[in-house]
């Protein structure tokens, strides 16, 4: 029995009834190893299966496998390396999406669109792999931490107008000198630019209150929800006032962290920011269990108002020693002759 005819017998077993009854007959993808078989389902949803040797064997179907045939299907986009899964942003399901070897297509309120993974450029550079965190994780045993070899590590601080996170006085204190360090905001939008001020001051005021030394790395800005009653408009100019309060109280450029999805539909894929300021992406592979997801291969998928990428959160994982919780994977790839700080700068 191919692998093919195993996928379509387990989609059976979970609903996935054919229109008519039919025979897997596997056809081959041309100038591949790959195969395919394609059919609908009776509700009229049409279904295709993919098999690469070196991939796996995953399920595309309806308005994301007409997008992706759109696209050139797997000579011109990849094999799939995921089903049809949530695209989860933060801990919420966003819509939905299937992950190519060089793209991803997703399907949310009722729009479709696809973003392109992003290979890194040159080979001058020096990697730094780190992690970012917040009260998810508990209590950190940051010496541990700091002898694992990581490059650097990201605290949440504050949230909103007033909310400062249960554990940064702690991380912030206890990862003093064990490794590189910085602090990150999760932004709330406003309706109104002048609204943003009050998590602006608050965000700069825990920092510089907080014990220990100063931060090594840039502040970071997460933005990933969108409240009810804010529109993209209205989000993008509250960001930039918020950034440029943080930016002037502190000397140091934000990073804006963000997941291509929610960019590219919650925020109409704005490019407001991109000339100005560096992008940290957050963009997994496939989900593991457990809130774990794999590292994507071939690169994280970038919002198309970016070029390119400076931090790449590219997976998360258990097995970080002093952390007893699945904790953000980071990566960042610094040009040859520069500091992480001064990259990220």
């Amino acid at each position: 029995m191919s692998a093919i005819e195993d996928k379509y017998n387990a989609l059976l077993a979970q609903g996935w009834t054919p229109a008519v009854p039919l025979s897997v007959i596997p056809a081959p993808v041309p100038g591949t190893p790959g195969h395919f078989f394609g059919y609908v389902l009776s509700n009229g949803v049409a279904v295709t299966l993919y098999n690469h040797p070196a991939v796996g064997t995953f399920e595309v179907h309806g308005a994301i496998l007409a997008r992706y045939l759109e696209l050139g299907g797997p000579l011109a986009y990849g094999f799939p390396i995921t089903d049809e899964i949530d695209d989860v942003v933060g801990y919420q399901a966003a819509g939905r999406v299937s992950h190519f070897e060089r793209g991803s297509v997703f399907y949310s309120h009722g729009r479709v669109f696809e973003l392109t993974a992003s290979a890194p450029s040159g080979a001058d550079f020096e990697i730094y792999d780190g992690i970012d965190v917040s009260y998810a994780q508990g209590r950190i045993n940051w010496t541990k931490v700091g002898q694992a070899g990581l490059g650097f590590a990201y605290m949440k601080a504050t949230e909103g107008d007033n909310l400062t996170d249960a554990e940064f006085a702690r991380n912030w204190s206890g990862s003093d000198g064990a490794l590189r360090r910085g602090a990150y905001h999760y932004f709330h939008a406003r309706t109104t630019p002048d609204a943003a001020r009050a998590q602006a001051d608050h965000f700069v005021d825990v920092v510089a209150a907080a014990a220990g030394s100063a931060a090594d790395l840039p502040p970071m800005v997460d933005v990933e929800s969108l409240p009810q009653g804010v529109t993209a408009a209205q989000a993008i100019t509250s960001l930039e006032f918020f950034l440029a309060i943080v930016w002037q109280a502190t000397g140091q450029r934000p990073l804006i962290y963000t997941y291509p999805s929610f960019w590219q539909s919650a925020l109409k894929g704005s490019s407001a920011f991109a000339s100005t300021y560096q992008l940290w992406i957050a963009s997994y592979g496939r989900p593991l269990g457990g809130g774990e997801y794999a590292t994507r291969p071939n690169g994280p998928l970038v919002p198309t108002s970016w070029s390119d990428y400076a931090v790449w959160q590219h997976a998360v994982r258990r097995g970080v020693p002093g952390i007893g919780t699945a904790v953000d994977r980071d990566m960042v790839m610094v040009p040859g002759g520069l500091t992480l700080a001064e990259y990220l700068g």
